[in-house]
């Protein structure tokens, strides 16, 4: 502020003969000005410019997977926030069925940074504070309805940046965050829809505020949890049936531990002063020295177990485009496996004159879960009336294209393959775009005739 001030009284001393009035005290001397009036009425009227339209878009960057209870499919839930307390909305995807709905969460809340856990019931438990009130709130995902309820607050004074989730072994959902300067510890049972123990502030206290990491671990009889981050990380260990508490261990002042999960346990890692990072297995409320992959406790399937692989998914479409739309596209893991069969067998078969073309007239729905969703409004569902050409044929075309590069011993021979590239269509299928050039995909494409093997063709499910 005294700074300004200087500033200013420099700038009016410099001034022709301001700063001399200013500190002498003489008072200002108006001047008349008779034609001042005649030139605000001859001045121009300004008229604004247009710059253009302003930019507009939303965060896509958090998504989840959960899976259907009956672990055939799974449901791609993507969230579009403005700001990290929203708005937020969230388009939950059935990668079995095909539907999307979308639905707008409650504006306060960080789902971003929030903690998720999946019960044995085949809900997805999620949890973040409330910005007005910094209590813990509730909310739950059910695959069947593909839709997310809000339960409310379910902790007092319990908020935080980072709130992570874990399901027990007992079926429980247990949760942490900050309480002041300390971590916090809670369970909740999905069964009675409410949190049945608080264990309040819990491990040590850290002067400029406590962070706990993104994981917490969770056993039969012990909850640990990633304390920190100022003077240090603490590892502490709460006993589910008494309470008490005590503290692991310490990482290096200011260096991160990790904990993860592996059913029905977890183990930490802890990085070591010019030293490789130690892990332990953390079972019963004490470390165990991890020296391979067995862990110490007996085997349980975890919510996760029955589940098929997840899909392969493609994200580069998910943001909204001018018109308010995304696109994702999508196949299972066995479509993924078929159509890599079908491309290797393709590859070794001699190679063929085709013309990769569109057919015309209506497609049916694909079978199983391979295709693309629009994400709109989800008012309705229609199919589209044109076929999107093979992925493998696109895919195997850049890999002939590899081969004929790799085998040009001539000139002739490195202009034939420099054509073939610039033959393979524009916007390549989401499965091959990743193997070309980015500036290949922005090249205007040749008519010519591609040399290509395979040319079977996948349909696109479009959801509006």
């Amino acid at each position: 502020m005294s700074r300004s001030i200087l500033r200013l009284a420099v700038f009016l001393t410099l001034l022709p003969g301001v700063g001399q009035r200013a500190i002498s005290g003489t008072a200002w001397r108006v001047v008349e000005q008779p034609e001042l009036k005649q030139a605000l009425e001859d001045a121009p009227v300004l008229r604004p410019e247009s710059l253009g339209e302003p930019a507009r878009g939303v965060n896509v960057w958090e998504r989840w997977f959960v899976p259907n209870f009956d672990g055939k499919s799974w449901d791609l839930l993507q969230i579009y926030f403005k700001e990290y307390y929203g708005p937020t909305w969230l388009c939950a995807v059935d990668l079995g069925t095909g539907e999307v709905k979308k639905q707008r969460l409650a504006d306060g809340h960080q789902f971003y940074l929030s903690g998720r856990a999946l019960g044995f019931d085949g809900k997805f438990y999620i949890a973040t504070p409330s910005r007005r009130t910094w209590n813990m709130h509730f909310f739950v995902y059910d695959p069947a309805a593909n839709t997310l309820e809000e339960r409310g607050e379910i902790v007092s004074g319990l908020g935080g940046e980072v709130r992570p989730l874990a399901t027990g072994p007992d079926g429980r959902i247990y949760g942490t965050g900050t309480r002041g300067n300390q971590v916090g510890l809670y369970i909740y049972d999905p069964k009675l829809d409410k949190v049945v123990k608080d264990f309040g502030a819990v491990g040590p206290k850290h002067p400029k505020g406590a962070w706990s990491r993104y994981v917490m671990g969770v056993d039969d009889t012990h909850a640990y949890i990633a304390s920190g981050m100022i003077p240090a990380w603490y590892l502490v260990a709460v006993n589910l049936e008494t309470g008490e508490q005590k503290v692991l261990l310490e990482s290096p002042t200011e260096r991160v531990m990790d904990i993860i999960e592996s059913f029905p346990g977890a183990y930490v890692r802890v990085p070591q002063d010019g030293a490789p990072d130690k892990e332990y297995w953390l079972y019963h409320g004490e470390t165990i020295p991890k020296v391979n992959d067995k862990p110490p406790w007996p085997k349980q399937d975890s919510p996760w177990a029955k589940a098929v692989p997840k899909p392969e998914v493609y994200f580069d479409q998910i943001d909204p485009d001018e018109n308010g739309n995304a696109v994702v596209w999508y196949r299972s893991r066995e479509d993924a496996k078929k159509e890599k069969a079908k491309v290797e067998q393709a590859s070794s078969l001699p190679v063929v004159e085709k013309s990769l073309s569109r057919p015309s007239g209506p497609c049916c729905p694909m079978a199983g879960s391979t295709g693309r969703a629009t994400i709109t409004s989800a008012r309705s569902c229609s199919i589209p009336r044109r076929m999107q050409r093979s992925i493998a044929a696109r895919a195997l075309a850049w890999r002939r294209t590899q081969r004929l590069f790799a085998k040009a011993n001539s000139i002739s021979a490195a202009i034939r393959a420099v054509i073939f590239l610039y033959t393979i269509p524009r916007n390549p299928g989401p499965w091959a775009k990743a193997d070309l050039p980015a500036v290949r995909r922005r090249t205007k494409p040749m008519r010519a005739v591609i040399l290509v093997t395979s040319a079977t063709l996948t349909g696109r499910l479009v959801l509006g």
